[in-house]
């Protein structure tokens, strides 16, 4: 399948317009955004913005679309994605996209296609609907980067007011970074507060704005008071070197610099700031994940319970959440579709909207009314429509009985007499309509073991013929596990997990498991 215009065409693929093939999609689409260099905010990015389309198209095309081709492209040293649908033409796009007000871009839910959220992280985009037999597909395409040369490149900006050492230091550096070069301070800090920069090189003595106070009045804005700072001066006083030294810059050389010297300079600096910035990441990781980390009673009436969990990156896009009442408890597990940081966020969202959900008792009674409560909050809420969540939620009686309803999230699996089975529940996705209704379904489990888990068990490794077979191999040491207690069986089956994934699994994980007192 050809885009309409004319373009390179690096990797495309087809699929069946299903919500089920939605996670399917956004595996392939961060696949090949990662083999060609993309930023892992620009994939998360396309990944949200995908998603909103692809909902569009089962959620709003009066025809129907059954076929989705999905393309990653090149024109003019620049990337592009199309996606391309065989379903109904989308008439108004061209006049949604004018009317849309850039101060009040996440409200656009008229015509169902998000437009707003789509133009503020791909502004470049174009739509063209099909035209005739010859001509079968709706084709929606946008920009994905500036030029390709520049994605890795650091940026540096250099402040010096004598035009020769500008163009020394251009000749030095422009082979390996993107260079803006500044005569004075307040232009400088007007791009700096408006741009993404790697370092700062400054010299001391210039007009208006020393570098001194230049460096100072960075550090009072939250966006440029970490950028890495160097001073490259004819000054070689104490008191300036000392002055430099309070102010906490990196380094400071004096002129003439060689050009090894500076690049070996810049070369120490920006790793030391990117490994700053790992660990700040980690340690902030660390504290987000563990206010997330679920914590289950080791017994619910007559049920006990066992837990584990496991992180794929920094973020972490899966949440359970526990609420006690007087003859019942209910937990809900949930699933963001994503990872990183923007996964961890909307997964607080998530847990914020339940967390209030739950402290209603008559919300907090019916596993089918909680669902269909978190599908309006996600359908009605710009914050919690922009990412896609699968979850599962259930009422544990204190006599045994356990009540469950689904939305688009993976089936329990049912252990009776040493026979593993899918229980038989479904549903929808959350916010694909209003009032979205859910079903429920009972079981007691009279010494019967249920396994809850969200989808990263069995997809944690890449390829399909990976993901089959952990799904085989954890799947058939559920059944082993069934003589063992809750505890060892819980550490035997993520043991085993841990070992096929080499500790670095490709999705968050969660494994709850249930059963009645013998």
């Amino acid at each position: 399948m050809q885009a309409k215009d004319t373009h390179l065409i690096i990797s495309s693929e087809t699929f069946t317009c299903t919500l089920e093939n939605v996670k399917l999609m956004r595996n392939w689409l961060e696949k090949q955004a990662v083999k060609i260099g993309l930023s892992i905010d620009t994939i998360e990015n396309l990944k949200l913005v995908v998603s909103e389309l692809i909902t569009n198209c089962v959620k709003h095309q009066p025809a129907g679309t059954s076929t989705i081709f999905l393309q990653f492209m090149k024109k003019e040293n620049r990337y592009m994605f199309a996606l391309l649908d065989d379903g109904a033409p989308f008439d108004d796009y061209e006049k949604l996209k004018k009317g849309i007000d850039k101060e009040d871009i996440f409200d656009i839910r008229e015509s169902g296609m998000g437009l707003g959220i789509i133009q503020a992280l791909f502004p470049e985009q174009n739509y063209t609907p099909k035209r005739n037999i010859e001509d079968p597909y709706n084709s929606f395409s946008f920009y994905l980067t500036d030029e390709i040369t520049h994605l890795s490149r650091p940026v540096i900006v250099i402040v010096d007011d004598d035009a020769t050492i500008q163009s020394i230091l251009l000749a030095y550096l422009q082979d390996n970074y993107q260079i803006a070069p500044f005569d004075n301070a307040n232009l400088a800090i007007d791009f700096l507060l408006q741009n993404h920069v790697d370092l700062v090189i400054s010299d001391i003595n210039m007009p208006d704005i020393d570098g001194f106070g230049f460096r100072n009045a960075l550090s009072k804005y939250s966006n440029t008071d970490t950028i890495p700072f160097i001073f490259l001066t004819a000054e070689e006083t104490i008191d300036s070197q000392d002055q430099a030294a309070e102010l906490g810059v990196d380094d400071y050389l004096v002129k003439p610099v060689k050009k090894n010297q500076l690049l070996a300079v810049i070369k120490r600096v920006l790793t030391r700031s990117e490994w700053l910035k790992q660990r700040i990441g980690e340690r902030l990781d660390t504290a987000i994940t563990n206010s997330l980390k679920p914590i289950v009673p080791q017994n619910i009436g007559r049920t006990a319970t066992a837990l584990e969990t496991r992180s794929a990156s920094a973020g972490g896009g899966d949440f359970v959440f526990h609420s006690q009442h007087e003859d019942f408890d209910m937990l809900v597990i949930g699933d963001i579709m994503g990872h990183g940081e923007q996964a961890k966020f909307f997964a607080h969202a998530h847990m914020g909207y339940f967390h209030g959900l739950m402290r209603a008792t008559e919300m907090g009674s019916s596993p089918a009314f909680c669902l269909k409560k978190l599908s309006n909050a996600i359908d009605s809420s710009p914050v919690l429509e922009a990412t896609m969540v699968t979850c599962l939620a259930i009422r544990l009686d204190h006599n045994g009985v356990v009540t469950i309803a689904c939305a688009g999230h993976p089936p329990p699996l049912l252990l009776e007499n040493s026979h593993l089975s899918e229980l038989p529940v479904s549903g929808a996705l959350p916010g694909l309509m209003p009032n979205q209704q859910y079903m429920e379904t009972k079981i007691k489990l009279n010494n019967k073991r249920l396994f809850l888990y969200t989808d990263g068990l069995f997809e944690a490794v890449e390829g399909s013929g990976g993901r089959d077979s952990l799904e085989e191999k954890l799947k058939l040491l559920m059944n082993q596990t069934a003589d063992l207690s809750l505890e060892d069986a819980l550490n035997t089956i993520m043991g085993r997990f841990d070992q096929i994934t080499k500790g670095k699994p490709l999705d968050d994980v969660t494994l709850l498991i249930l059963q009645s007192g013998r």
